[in-house]
C-alpha cells in the first residue's frame, strides 16, 4: 500500500536536514497514531522519540538477557466452573521497572520486527510450559497480526508442536480482529491449514476498533474473545449488553464458541452466564500445577528455549 507524505515547512525555521529530520519524526506519530492521521512536529516529539529508541534497546537487550516471562489467566467452563485452558501472557521483567505487561511493549516489537522472535520463544515456551502441568489443559497464546501475515507461522506452529510434542489439540493460537483487514484469501488458507493440524483459533478481544461481523462469518474460526469493555459494561449500558446479545447470538448461530474477557464480578459471571457465554476468562495471572516430577526438568527445557 503506499502513501503519500506532505511536509510544510516556514522558510525561516530550520534548515534543509532539520526539515526532514522533523518530518519523520511527525511521521512516525503519525503512523502510531493510526490511518488518516497527520501531526505537526513539536520540539517535544524528539524527546519522546528518544525514549522510544531507549526503549526498543532495552528491549532487546532483555530478550537476549530472558527478562521475558510467561504470566497465565485460566479460562473456565460457564456451565461447571472448571478450568478448562489458559492464556499466556507476555511480560516484561524489567530491572528498574518492575513488571510490565505486553501492551507497554509488543506494540513497540511489532514496528521494530522484534515481535517475529519474541512471538516464536512465547509460542515454544507456552508449548513447553503446558507439557508440564498435571491436567492436560489447552494453552493459548497470542498471536501478533504481523507474525500472522509473515508466511512463517505455520512452519513456525509446526516445528514447535514437533519438538515440544504438545498435541496440536491442546494449542490455541489468538489472533486480533484486524488481520481480516489484511489479504483475507491468504489468512483464510493459514487458518484452514493450523486447524487441519488440529490447532484451534480464536479472534481476541473481537469488539475493538473497527470490528465486522463480516470476519465472524467469513474467517475459519473457533471462537470469539469478548472485548472486556463490552463485557464489563453490559451492566450498565443498554448498548453494550445489545452489543454482547448480538456477538454471542451471532457466534452460536454459526458453532462459534465464546468467551468473555475481564467478567471479574458474580453479577457480571451470571449475567454473561444468562446471556449464553461459554466461556470465561479471569484478568488474574495464575500458574497452572506442575507435575512434580518434571519441575527440575521444565528449569532445565526454559533455559534452552530461552538461549535458542
Amino acid at each position: 500500500m503506499l502513501f503519500d507524505w506532505y511536509v510544510v515547512a516556514s522558510k525561516s525555521c530550520c534548515t534543509a536536514e532539520n526539515i526532514i529530520s522533523n518530518a519523520n519524526v511527525a511521521q512516525l506519530q503519525a503512523k502510531t497514531a493510526g490511518g488518516g492521521s497527520y501531526r505537526v512536529f513539536e520540539p517535544d516529539m524528539n524527546k519522546l522519540l528518544l525514549l522510544r529508541r531507549h526503549l526498543e534497546t532495552e528491549l532487546r537487550i532483555s530478550f537476549r538477557e530472558r527478562q521475558l516471562e510467561l504470566q497465565y489467566l485460566p479460562i473456565s467452563d460457564l456451565r461447571t466452573g472448571e478450568v478448562i485452558a489458559y492464556e499466556a501472557l507476555i511480560c516484561w521483567q524489567h530491572p528498574t521497572k518492575g513488571l510490565l505487561s505486553s501492551e507497554s511493549f509488543m506494540e513497540l516489537a511489532e514496528e521494530t520486527g522484534l515481535a517475529l522472535d519474541i512471538s516464536h520463544w512465547a509460542l515454544e515456551q507456552a508449548c513447553l510450559d503446558a507439557m508440564q502441568w498435571v491436567r492436560p489443559w489447552k494453552v493459548s497464546v497470542n498471536i501478533p497480526t504481523k507474525v500472522v501475515v509473515s508466511q512463517s507461522l505455520f512452519m513456525q506452529v509446526s516445528k514447535v508442536l514437533e519438538s515440544t510434542r504438545l498435541p496440536a489439540d491442546r494449542l490455541e493460537l489468538e489472533i486480533k480482529e484486524d488481520v481480516y483487514y489484511e489479504n483475507v484469501d491468504r489468512v483464510k488458507k493459514l487458518f484452514t491449514e493450523l486447524q487441519d493440524m488440529g490447532v484451534s483459533i480464536s479472534l481476541d478481544e473481537f469488539g475493538a476498533g473497527h470490528s465486522s461481523m463480516k470476519a465472524l462469518l467469513q474467517l475459519p474460526i473457533n471462537k470469539v474473545k469478548i472485548l472486556s469493555d463490552i463485557v464489563r459494561g453490559s451492566e450498565s449500558s443498554q448498548q453494550d449488553l445489545l452489543l454482547l446479545r448480538s456477538i454471542i447470538g451471532l457466534a452460536k448461530s454459526i458453532g462459534l464458541k465464546t468467551v468473555a474477557l475481564g467478567a471479574d464480578f458474580n453479577s457480571q459471571q451470571m449475567l454473561i452466564k444468562t446471556e449464553g457465554c461459554d466461556e470465561l476468562q479471569s484478568s488474574i495471572a495464575t500458574a497452572p500445577s506442575i507435575q512434580p516430577l518434571k519441575r527440575q526438568e521444565g528449569t532445565e527445557v526454559h533455559d534452552k528455549a530461552t538461549a535458542a
